[in-house]
């Protein structure tokens, strides 16, 4: 007998140790998940809407799940990013500033209105950096988009003025985008002409369904697109995509609402 109980020591010791290392590492997990994450998000309801934000702990993800929750917006986190755990204390801060200290990559989809009203964010992206851009149109609303193609398979034509980088204003309709810069001339042409023209030159999806059936007669001096835009009509929708960190912008889409009150007619 005893020496059943001799062989069995060694057997009984590490049955022994194994349990206490399993209710060691049970009470640490338990004790962890009981520990409270140091999280506080609020944002004021009135705009401009500012951001309060106090974190000692808490992973990206539920920081930007918070902020999501109260500003209804989509905010997507790149698994890279999705565990890391800042140390913010930021106060009263705008969103754009608060998304650049949360990630180094940051894009936000917009909407906004011609007739002056606030830019709309639809969502945002905080990414790390060289990670694959999110789709261009991931976060629009479906829409019955026209894309205009210009060229031709002929032999080429004599370079044009607008060729040149010259708007041509002995032509109806004119529109010159170079350099980033949009500049365009139009004589008695229906707005949804000019806008189809002007989402060719720009490469953008336009949707013209519902554009106005008044006749433009202006002639635009070189400007960002969006500025231009503005002033063919109170009536359009842009869809743009924001890098807030480089503090670039791309036009992903043209809107036409419902039809203006009156015409419009501008030189500049």
């Amino acid at each position: 007998m005893a020496n059943a109980l001799d062989d069995a020591k060694p057997f009984l010791l590490t049955t022994v140790r194994c349990l206490w290392l399993i209710a060691t590492l049970w009470l640490c997990g338990a004790a962890y998940a009981q520990t409270p994450i140091n999280l506080r998000v609020s944002v004021t309801r009135h705009e401009p809407r500012l951001i309060t934000i106090k974190s000692a702990s808490a992973p990206l993800h539920q920081i930007a799940a918070q902020l999501s929750a109260q500003l209804k917006i989509p905010i997507h986190v790149s698994p890279l990013l999705r565990k890391q755990t800042p140390e913010l204390e930021l106060e009263n801060w705008t969103l754009d500033h608060v998304a650049r200290q949360l990630a180094p990559i940051v894009y936000a989809d917009t909407e906004t209105k011609t007739d002056g009203s606030a830019p709309r964010v639809l969502a945002l992206y905080l990414q790390a950096v060289n990670e694959p851009l999110p789709l261009l149109e991931a976060s629009l609303p479906r829409a019955n988009s026209v894309v205009l193609i210009e060229g031709s398979t002929d032999d080429e034509p004599e370079p044009s003025k607008e060729d040149k980088g010259e708007v041509d204003e002995k032509q109806p309709l004119s529109v010159v985008y170079r350099q980033g810069l949009l500049s365009l001339h139009a004589k008695e042409q229906p707005l949804r002409t000019v806008l189809e023209a002007v989402a060719a030159r720009l490469n953008v999806a336009c949707d013209t369904q519902q554009a106005a059936s008044e006749k433009i007669t202006m002639t635009l001096t070189p400007n960002a697109p969006v500025e231009i835009l503005r002033k063919l009509s109170a009536q359009l929708v842009l869809y743009q995509r924001h890098d807030w960190r480089r503090g670039e912008q791309v036009l992903l889409r043209i809107v036409a609402t419902s039809p203006a009150s009156r015409p419009r007619s501008e030189e500049d």
